[in-house]
This record gives C-alpha cells, structure tokens and sequence, in this order.
C-alpha cells in the first residue's frame, strides 16, 4: 500500500486542534473533534491494508497484531513510564490512587470504560488527570482487536462482496445507538466502543468499497474543499456544550472520507496543502504528539494549581512538539522494522515479548500505588489529603420507590433526609445523631436532583432531568404513604442555580429565561411549593441551607502547600457560594415566609464572623470542592436545637 503524504498532513490537522483545545479552550473550541478525524483515518488504513493481505492469501492475525504492538505500544511504555515516575513526585496519594487505576485500565485496553465511570472529559476536573487522552487509543485498540476477526469470518464464509454493505449497517447501527446514549448515558456515547465504532466503520467502508473510475480532478477539487471545511467548521463552531458525538460527529467524518476519497486517485488541491511539509512533519509525530502533549500540560496545572498562563502553555507545547519527535525517530521507527522482517531473523516477536514484559513490569509496579503510595508523603499530607471515614454505618437506608428495599421496620420516628448529593454527605453524620437522640434516618438522594418536585431540572446545555422528575414525584408519593415519617430535611446544592452560564457545574430551574432574577424567582417557588406539600401531610420540615464551595479541591490545596512548604493561598471560596449570595439569601427569604421550619444554616458554624474554616477538628471541611466531610457534616447537625420526635404526634 503506498504512502500518502496528504494522510500525514490530515493527521495534523487532526492532532494540532486536540492540542490546542486541551491547552486551553477557547483557542479551539471545538478542537476535540480531531480525535473523530483520527478514528476515520485508522478505520481507513487498517481495513485497506487487511484486504489487500487477505486477496494475497489467508489472513495472518498474528502478523496483523504484531504489527500493531510494535507501532502502538513502544511509544505508549515509554510515556507511561515518564507519567508514573512524575505522578510518583508530584501527585497527592488520593491522586496516584486514580492515577494508578487508570494505569492498570489503560495498559489493559480498557482506559475508555475506567474514564466513563469515574470522568467528564469536559469537566472542570478534566486537566487533573494525566490519563485521560488515552480512552481514544482504547477505542482504537479494541476496534484492532475485534475487526480482524470479523474480517476473517466474512471472507471465511464468502459474504466478501456483502463487505461494503455489512460495514455499513453496522455503521449505522453504532450510530443509532450513539444517538439513544446521548439522550440516557452521554458518558457512555462519549467514551465507548460501540457508540464510537461507526467513525472507525465509515472509513473501513470507504476502503472495502469497489473503487470505480477515477473521479474527474475536477470533481475531486470539489471534493476536497468541502471536506476541509466540513472538519474546520466543527473545530471553530462546536464547544463543550454540543451534543456530540452521534450526529454531531457525522460532518467531520463525511469531511475526512471525502479528503481521503479526494486524494487517493487526484492530486488536489487539498492534498496538496497538506502534503506540505511542516504539516507531513507534524502527522509523522501525530501519535506521539497526542500521547506526550496531555501530561506536559496537566502535570504543571497539577503543582501549580492554577491553569497555565500563556507562555507557559506555549512552551509546553513546544516541549511536547520536541519530545515527540525524539520519541518517533527514536522509539517508533526502530520498532516498526521492514516488512521483509517477518521472514526473518524474528526481531518481531521479540519486540513483542520485549513490549509485553515491560507492559506487565508497569502494571506490577502500579499495584502497590493503588493505597495512593501514602509512604512517600508526610503524615500531616497525608491527613490533609483525605478528609477521613465516618464511624456511622456507610450503607445508606433508602426507602423509596424507585430504590431497593433496604430498611429494616422500626418503632422510632422517621427522620427523611431528601435532596441530591449536598443531602447526602449529612446522612452519616445525621444517622449518628439519630442513635443518640432516638430517631431512625431514611434517604432519598439523587445526584443533581433539588428536592423540587415541580420545577423541571435541567443541564446547563439544557438537557431536561426526566429522572429527577421521577425521582421527586416517587418520593413525595412515599412520602404520603409512610406514617412513621415525622421530619423531612430538605437540602441541595443551592448554589447552583446561580453559576454563570458558561459554567458546565450549573443547574437551571424550567427553560432558559431572561433577567437575572429568574432563577432566583424560580428556586423561591419551587421551594414553596414543596413545603406547601409536606406541611399539608402534617410533616414537621426542616431546610439545610447552602454551605462553602471552594474553587479548588479542599483536600489537595491544603495538602500540597503543605508537601510543598509554601502557604495554602490558592484555597478560595467559590464567587457564587460565599455567605450572603444568591443561593443564601433566596433561601433565606422563602424560609422567613415559613417560620414553623426549621433553618438550617451551614455558614453560622462553618464561617463564623465570615471567615469559612478549611479545616475541622484536623481534617479538610470539605472532601472535595463542593461536598462536606463527615466531621463539617457533624458540626453543622450539632449546631441545631433539633426539636423532639415522636412516632406517635
């Protein structure tokens, strides 16, 4: 199969937007989208290059995989080395712990399934994890393992001239479901095999497909252009907040067909520009360009916790620019080898056997780092880093209908903690509270779901919470249904509802409206309308009010200065959830209204006189940058004259 230089150059123009998003943004807003224009590109080379080995002969799986171990995974050791041995130095133990997990996932093939439970690759936590570019190659690989056997078997049993149509309805297929996962799972769309297959498929497709004459140059010139503007337009007019992949990925995917479709009969004019040098230059380091940019960008961001300033993104981009090119003629030519190779002195096998040893070495070497490898890390560090386990029972009592039955009868009156994730981190705390004081605790918790059975939830890219809906509607109906229950607590995540709009952490309250005070007009009534409710079911109703956000995570800014010996000065509260803020200050008036309420206020014992404590009884307030550790949790319950329960009132 010859080379094409425009495919190199296609590859930077695939490569060099992934860089400049991940480096920051609004430079190329839409620049994530270059990792769908490396899907094509793979599906195209690897299903031309299968078929034309299985017109010569029986296909041979183990030349195939060789080949991609020894393309692949010399690189890839090599940068993970370099990763571990930085995370070694500079991650906190609650951060080598995720490191080392996702380690083990990513020499597994499996980083993209570790990142779709545990991460938002649009998130504002997204740059802390060194990792988290390697769930593409996961797609790849997983695609390189299952379609050479799926190849096989087709030419096996004679459905050879099907191929075209067979891959394209299994395109089509990966598409559908991409587009269902987008409206119930979009981690799931984003991150996995089968939603993100169709991109591979399509250029597979273009491969196995019957040629025909050649296009007139004419045509191809056409061709070209829209293609590039197809795969341009997306990187400069998508953002984090497009629906993407499924349909969303479809322009850049038909741009990249019709560039590769363009090029390979014609010397265009777009083939032309992007056989240009510099840009062949860039695609022949493209991979370990992708592998090395995303560390040499997260790791500084790590230490210095604060986003990278300009000049230092740039020269971390030329530090990644210039690695990377070691990297490819140092580690990736000398293991790719000559063709001639497989016959031999069987240097191939070797390399694998070389590759896969170190592959295990590094996974052996990852497991005792599973605990966070705390020993390289000073006590205090140590304690700072993890906020601390609560001596109440983990396993939360849930009593509602959507949720497993979990909660043994009781004779003690009913305490209902009711809320998303800000209710929940009160529950161990409030449970101990309830053996003291003689009340059993129940909870029905959604993440993301205020307590507000009629407003409509939504995302801050608008997507309505159906299941929040659900979720509240049930637990109201139990709620009516359950005798023993005698106080319900209401508490959320207040603050939210106040975030700027370009913030991805926001939640709006019913459709986008205008003036600033229609979130604060919004959450007031939904507030009352739910205290309407309980106070009709003659429930006695309390509200925990919003409490401290912080901009970083709590633990890691108090713990790292302190590994660091520098001053904590990066711990700063959040604009939006300072005493006296929106979400403060609406709760507050809607509770005046309701004086048989019981207010809670987290602000009175966490920020007496205005100044909030990051630290409680030696341990960070919050565990993370938003949700309180136990101890905060219990000193706020504390500070509340709660009033007597009984079963019976």
């Amino acid at each position: 199969m010859r080379h094409r230089r425009d495919i190199d150059g296609l590859r930077a123009l695939a490569v060099i937007p992934v860089v400049l998003f991940h480096a920051r943004r609004e430079w190329f807003p839409g620049g994530f989208v270059g990792v769908d224009v490396f899907f094509v590109i793979s599906g195209f080379l690897v299903a031309r290059l299968l078929v034309s080995e299985i017109r010569l002969g029986p296909l041979d799986l183990w030349r195939f995989y060789d080949r991609r171990v020894r393309r692949l995974l010399p690189a890839f050791l090599c940068f993970l080395i370099f990763s571990a041995i930085a995370a070694c130095i500079f991650l906190l133990p609650s951060e080598m712990r995720i490191f080392a997990r996702s380690s083990i996932a990513a020499i597994l093939f499996a980083s993209n399934i570790f990142f779709w439970r545990s991460a938002d690759y649009f998130g504002p936590d997204a740059e802390a994890n060194p990792l988290l570019h390697t769930w593409s190659l996961a797609v790849e690989e997983q695609y390189y393992v299952l379609f050479p056997i799926a190849l096989a078997i087709i030419f096996r049993f004679g459905w050879s001239r099907h191929l075209p149509a067979l891959i394209m309805t299994a395109a089509l297929a990966s598409l559908i479901l991409a587009e269902v996962l987008l409206s119930r799972s979009p981690p799931a769309a984003f991150y996995l095999l089968p939603t993100r297959a169709w991109e591979l498929l399509v250029g597979a497709w273009l491969a196995c497909r019957s040629p025909g004459p050649a296009p007139r140059r004419s045509l191809a010139n056409v061709a070209g252009i829209c293609g590039l503007l197809l795969i341009l337009a997306p990187m400069i007019l998508y953002d984090d907040h497009t629906r993407f992949p499924g349909l969303g990925a479809l322009p850049v995917c038909i741009g990249t067909l019709l560039i590769l479709w363009s090029g390979d009969r014609n010397k265009t004019s777009v083939s032309h520009l992007l056989s240009a040098r510099p840009l062949v230059w860039i695609g022949l380091i493209s991979y370990s360009l992708y592998l090395w940019h995303w560390p040499l960008l997260a790791f500084p961001e790590i230490v210095l916790q604060r986003a990278l300033a300009t000049d230092e993104l740039l020269v971390s981009i030329v530090a990644a620019l210039a690695i990377s090119t070691l990297s490819w003629r140092y580690v990736e030519q000398p293991f790719r080898g000559p063709p001639k190779a497989y016959h031999g002195s069987g240097r191939q096998p070797r390399t694998v056997t070389l590759s896969v040893t170190i592959a295990v070495a590094v996974l052996l070497g990852m497991t005792p780092l599973l605990d966070g490898g705390q020993w390289r890390t000073p006590a205090l560090v140590n304690q700072l880093d993890a906020p601390g386990a609560s001596p109440a029972p983990a396993t939360p009592c849930e009593m509602f209908a959507n949720r497993p039955a979990s909660c043994p009868r009781s004779a003690l009156p009913i305490v209902v903690l009711w809320g998303d994730s800000h209710a929940a981190h009160y529950h161990r705390a409030l449970a101990g509270l309830g053996r003291e004081r003689g009340f059993d605790v129940r909870i029905a918790s959604l993440a993301g779901c205020a307590p507000l059975p009629h407003s409509e939830l939504a995302s801050a890219q608008g997507a309505v919470r159906a299941d929040c809906q659900k979720f509240n509607d049930d637990v109201l109906q139990e709620l009516r249904g359950s005798p023993g229950v005698r106080l319900v607590i209401l508490s959320a995540r207040w603050n939210r509802f106040f975030f700027d709009s370009t913030d991805p952490e926001l939640m709006m309250l019913g459709p986008t409206g205008s003036g600033d005070d229609a979130p604060a007009d919004r959450l007031a009534e939904g507030l009352e309308a739910t205290l309407d409710d309980l106070s009709r079911m003659g429930l006695i109703n309390a509200v925990i009010g919003p409490g401290p956000e912080f901009v970083l995570p709590l633990p890691g800014c108090l713990a790292r200065p302190v590994w660091q010996g520098r001053p904590a000065s990066n711990c700063v509260l959040h604009p939006h959830t300072k005493p006296g803020e929106k979400g403060d200050a609406v709760v507050a008036a809607v509770l005046a209204e309701y004086p048989a309420t019981l207010t809670i206020r987290p602000y009175d014992s966490l920020c007496p006189r205005g100044r909030c404590h990051t630290v409680v009884m030696g341990r960070p307030a919050l565990i993370d940058t938003d949700h309180l550790s136990y101890h905060a949790a219990e000193q706020v319950l504390r500070s509340v004259d709660w009033p007597e329960l009984r079963r019976d009132q």
